[in-house]
């Protein structure tokens, strides 16, 4: 494993990235994100349609051929053909529809604002996986840094009770037990190193870069010495979360579909204006009985121009259809009911988990806090045992307790530091807003 893992990174291009370019890199390029905007576009359309489809306007041209047979009584069999044309143009303009149109445009508007919401929730659960996995790195590289310096005095150690060793003053076994612990220092070393690795390749992959690109982030894990209230994570969330704009959207699309049914109960009245031109001429006349039928044919100067235009008032009213507007403004209403309750709910729900986060974040913080002192304690106490150990005032036993406290604190301090960087974090995700694009609280 280990060869291979050489091998991988030695083949390895190097590429400095920043959070933020990681984001919009991986936004760029993911599918996801291209289906967002897709449903944005079409949306848009759909807009801008529910403000063209409140008028009708409509062009129309005839032309043709016709022949007449007739035999009155008094004259006898006769045939006549002739040819016409006509252009016409045709205005509808709604004057009162029961406010149906402006509750179509309402509606078009308000699921336009639900998918650029929509697109927006999109894009920040994107930048939210890019960041846990850019900032696991750096969290990486803290454990790394920790068990670097644990290692770096185990070896002083061993080098100390080796030294007493040879001088007679330490069993040779204890130079066999020290030397077993390095080596297992320095296998979990490896490990963490191999960790890393996957952790870069993982990133890679959602800024679609080749598996043998080496990701080296430039922004460092944040330090949050400033912590955000629940009132505040619960202010950027109504203001920023997508996902609560797009469901205040999907209310007011509701609410404006049940306006546009509820306009059904009212009679519509439109202004119909039309014009038209047209010409038209009639062939010669034959006695049938008489003989073959020569109708003669028709030149452009036998064509009759005619000229026409209206203006008018339509009023449309279905009374026998009353049952079924009852039951499309019954199902708008319990639709728009539906729409209030989702946004309640997840009102409820976003307000729940970040009370509870911001609680457990300070619950981090101070666990963060704590295992830092209990570090530097343990990193004195070592340096301590280890002198005394060096004059014989202590035991190996004490040496390798003292050895194991600082690894342990030190192992317990980096993850803390990191789990409280990665919460915060997804907290601040949680609130709507990418950690990056965050103000001091």
């Amino acid at each position: 494993m280990i060869p291979l893992l050489i091998a991988a990174q030695a083949g390895a291009q190097d590429v400095q990235i920043g959070l933020r370019e990681a984001c919009d890199r991986a936004i760029a390029a993911h599918p996801d994100a291209t289906v967002a905007d897709l449903d944005v576009a079409l949306a848009r359309i759909a807009a801008r349609r529910a403000r063209l489809d409140r008028f009708q306007l409509s062009v129309d041209l005839t032309a043709g051929v016709g022949a007449d047979w007739r035999d009155p009584p008094d004259v006898g069999p006769t045939a006549t053909h002739g040819v016409d044309h006509d252009l016409r143009a045709t205005l509808a303009v709604p004057l009162f529809s029961g406010f149906a149109n402006d509750a179509a445009i309402e509606a078009a508007d308000a699921r336009k604002a639900a998918s650029e919401a929509s697109r927006r929730a999109t894009h920040l659960e994107l930048c939210r996986a890019v960041t846990m996995s850019y900032w696991q790195i750096s969290g990486i590289d803290l454990r790394l840094a920790a068990a670097r310096e644990s290692l770096d005095l185990t070896r002083e150690a061993h080098g100390v009770i080796r030294g007493r060793a040879d001088a007679g003053l330490a069993a040779p076994i204890d130079v066999n037990r020290s030397a077993v612990g390095l080596i297992g220092e320095e296998t979990s070393l490896t490990t963490l190193e191999d960790e890393r690795f996957g952790a870069v390749v993982d990133l890679a992959r959602w800024l679609d870069e080749p598996a043998t690109t080496m990701i080296v982030p430039t922004d460092p894990i944040p330090d949050d010495s400033t912590l955000p209230t629940a009132s505040q994570l619960l202010e950027r969330a109504r203001s920023s979360r997508p996902d609560l704009q797009a469901a205040k959207a999907d209310v007011e699309a509701a609410r404006a579909g049940e306006r546009q049914a509820t306009s059904a109960w009212w009679p519509h009245l439109t202004l119909d204006a039309t014009a038209g031109t047209g010409a038209s001429a009639l062939g010669g006349t034959s006695d049938v009985g008489l003989g073959p039928v020569d109708l003669g044919g028709i030149t452009g100067d036998d064509l009759r121009p005619t000229h026409d235009a209206g203006i008018g008032l339509t009023l449309h009213a279905n009374p026998f259809n009353l049952f079924k507007t009852a039951d499309q403004v019954t199902s708008a209403r319990l639709s728009t009911e539906q729409a209030e309750a989702r946004l309640q709910r997840l009102e409820r729900t976003v307000e729940a988990d970040l009370v509870a986060g911001a609680h457990s974040l300070r619950r981090r913080a101070a666990e963060r806090d704590a295992l830092g002192r209990e570090l530097e304690l343990a990193r004195d106490n070592l340096a301590i045992v280890r002198e005394l150990y060096a004059l014989g005032s202590a035991t190996i036993l004490d040496l390798f307790d003292a050895q194991q406290s600082f690894r342990s604190a030190n192992t317990r301090a980096a993850a803390a530091s990191v789990d409280l960087a990665l919460f915060a974090a997804d907290l601040a995700f949680q609130a709507g807003v990418p950690p990056h694009d965050l103000e001091p609280p």
